[in-house]
């Protein structure tokens, strides 16, 4: 029974213990612990208007004494005079970075400040020659069992730009015979010769495909046959995409890390945020086309970083027989599809940003925090609305250029939709803006 003055028996006698909050508890465990060490290079009596936390400041500091998993960050706080050293040393770089030619910048960057030449990893060299011209010289040499005249000549076996030589000998006949060119070391049961993956590669740097590689060859009295479409498209799907994936992979790898140098040189708050221009771009013109690549470039030194190639055909879908053929199973096991995506030309570009910019920390470690680009929005909002950092968001800059360029479309546009009857724009003290006026 209850009495008056004495409270009752319950399971807490004094009452329920107030819980602290997370907050609470995370600001009490996170109050720094006063240390003596290095007390010394500090001011005993410093204002709070005397330090100054920015965003020039060194990155703050992790400890895990207790090892319970909690980080504890303190951030460095800096005198008026520092961050005034920061900052200039900071803009000191930047006009260093500035006033450098672009090729000479990204060389030292990537440290080859000489720009060598790259020279190949064998001591394979290739020459063209006229077979007439070669057997002059062979006019010096003699057979080694007869000691009679040997000339070079081809047979009827030629693969490409590959050719069947052999060696005869006017008493003896065919004393030896060799192919022209060394084969590409692989896996596979057939390899392919050098120089035709050397010429397939020569053609795809000056935008040709199979059809030039045949009419140039031809032309030159090279080769007559050339190379047939499937092997051009397996020379390309085994040697030559894999070889310039590993390529560009090194050399983005190579790009971040000078990234991060240059970052960490400029003494910025979180060298992982840095500033990039990102676009996008079509194989060809129009709003049809079937391969779009986006890029990512650092600002500052002007170094790729990452790029991703998107393709919604793949040719060899469209050749391949139908599921109702007995030979679909085997083909579909073979196949390398070169389909990686299924949105339209005018899609691609968001969504090759929403890739790069997904893979960025995984990739390099880095966050594409600050970006310019054109005046289409599309790819910001989308990159926004998918909140590729989580609370970080992306702020967008305005690329000059563009917005020069859609000032003057308007202002030179202005007079053409001046209603019909009203003031004209021209005269003196009117504006002056004719199509065929670019000042």
């Amino acid at each position: 029974m209850w009495k008056a003055g004495r409270k009752s028996r319950t399971k807490n006698p004094y009452g329920k213990k107030r819980k602290k909050s997370n907050l609470e508890n995370l600001r009490g465990r996170s109050t720094p612990a006063r240390s003596d060490e290095g007390d010394s290079d500090r001011p005993s009596v410093v204002g709070d208007d005397a330090l100054v936390n920015v965003g020039l400041a060194p990155p703050p500091t992790a400890h895990n004494a207790s090892g319970s998993g909690r980080i504890r960050l303190d951030t460095a706080m800096l005198h008026p005079s520092q961050v005034a050293e920061v900052r200039q040393n900071a803009e000191n770089k930047l006009h260093e970075l500035s006033s450098t030619g672009a090729t000479q910048r990204k060389c030292s960057l990537l440290g080859d400040p000489d720009n060598a030449a790259a020279t190949p990893l064998d001591e394979t060299r290739f020459v063209i020659v006229s077979l007439t011209q070669l057997n002059e010289l062979m006019r010096a040499v003699k057979c080694k069992l007869c000691s009679g005249d040997v000339e070079i000549g081809k047979e009827d076996r030629e693969y490409g730009l590959a050719v069947k030589l052999v060696l005869k000998c006017a008493n003896c006949g065919d004393v030896s015979t060799a192919w022209s060119s060394p084969r590409v070391d692989g896996e596979s049961k057939a390899k392919p010769f050098a120089i035709n993956v050397l010429g397939a590669r020569a053609m795809q740097s000056t935008g040709k495909q199979q059809t030039a590689f045949n009419d140039v060859f031809s032309s030159m009295n090279i080769s007559s046959r050339g190379l047939h479409n499937k092997t051009w498209q397996s020379y390309v799907k085994t040697k030559l995409t894999p070889a310039a994936v590993r390529a560009s992979q090194k050399v983005t790898a190579d790009c971040a890390r000078s990234v991060r140098q240059l970052y960490a040189e400029l003494d910025l708050a979180n060298p992982g945020n840095i500033a990039v221009s990102y676009d996008g771009s079509w194989m060809t013109r129009g709003h049809s086309s079937h391969i779009g690549v986006g890029t990512v470039i650092e600002l500052f030194t002007g170094l790729v970083l990452d790029y991703v190639v998107l393709s919604n055909f793949c040719a060899g879908c469209e050749r391949a027989p139908k599921e109702s053929d007995p030979a679909y199973e085997e083909w579909k096991a073979k196949h390398l599809c070169q389909r990686n995506t299924t949105k339209k030309a005018g899609e691609m570009e968001v969504e090759a940003a929403l890739i790069l910019f997904q893979r960025s920390w995984e990739r390099h470690k880095l966050r594409y925090t600050t970006v310019v680009s054109d005046g289409d929005c599309r790819t910001y909002l989308a990159l926004r609305d998918a909140d590729v950092y989580g609370f970080i968001k992306i702020l967008k800059e305005e690329c000059v250029n563009h917005v020069q360029k859609r000032m003057g479309t308007q202002l030179r546009n202005l007079p053409k939709q001046r209603p019909a009857g009203s003031e004209s724009l021209s005269g003196r003290g009117q504006a002056d803006w004719r199509p065929d006026q670019q000042s």
